[in-house]
């Protein structure tokens, strides 16, 4: 048996031993208690998550190849976790790698640990000031009343007068508004949206 054989062997019975006994090949959809409460529920972002949160604001979450995963919902507990040294926000190292990383690891902000980075933050800083903050204020009022016109817009044409807010507002804001500081033409920001999320999205893969 080769090296490749053994090593996909040795994942399958792992997998299969964290399942609980569901015959994975005849699934057609991972069952509930297998998936993580991170995805959206149509218009309704936290339905599972609220329940979960409820339940336990830390718990355990299922983990097929053995890892420790905690999630962590209650705001009392996250502060503590956020704001205490001894844990690290830098999951790189649990993910899957190939070939030379040195070069292509890009970092960022979210999943860093000083000092790297409290240096990251030190090259951002500029763009953060109150002088420079007070000259983005006209624009961001703009892109906010456009954002509400959209929304009045969407929920005037909707049968139910439902609308997502996380469509036609809480993503638009903020993404327009980094696209301004970064300077993204119009023409490309689509295509900037699906980078963005192909790397921070950790419910559709990203690493942050």
């Amino acid at each position: 048996m080769s090296l490749l054989s053994s090593v996909k062997t040795a994942v399958v019975r792992r997998v299969v031993a964290r399942s609980g006994g569901v015959d994975l090949s005849k699934l057609d959809r991972v069952p509930e208690r297998l998936s993580w409460p991170l995805n959206r529920d149509g218009i309704d972002p936290t339905r599972r998550l609220s329940r979960t949160r409820d339940a336990d604001p830390v718990q355990r979450l299922v983990s097929f190849m053995g890892l420790d995963i905690w999630l962590v919902t209650g705001y009392d507990e996250a502060r503590d976790v956020l704001g205490t040294v001894s844990h690290s926000t830098d999951i790189r190292h649990l993910m899957g790698q190939s070939g030379d990383i040195d070069t292509g690891d890009i970092g960022g902000l979210g999943f860093t640990d000083p000092p790297k980075h409290t240096r990251l933050r030190k090259l951002l800083t500029p763009e953060f000031t109150v002088r420079r903050l007070d000259r983005l204020k006209g624009g961001i009022a703009d892109i906010v009343e456009s954002q509400l016109d959209e929304t009045e817009a969407a929920a005037a044409a909707a049968d139910d007068g439902v609308v997502d807010l996380a469509q036609t507002f809480a993503f638009p804001v903020p993404f327009r508004v980094i696209c301004d500081l970064l300077g993204v033409a119009d023409e490309r920001r689509e295509r900037f949206s699906a980078l963005a999320s192909a790397r921070f999205d950790v419910t559709q893969g990203g690493v942050g």
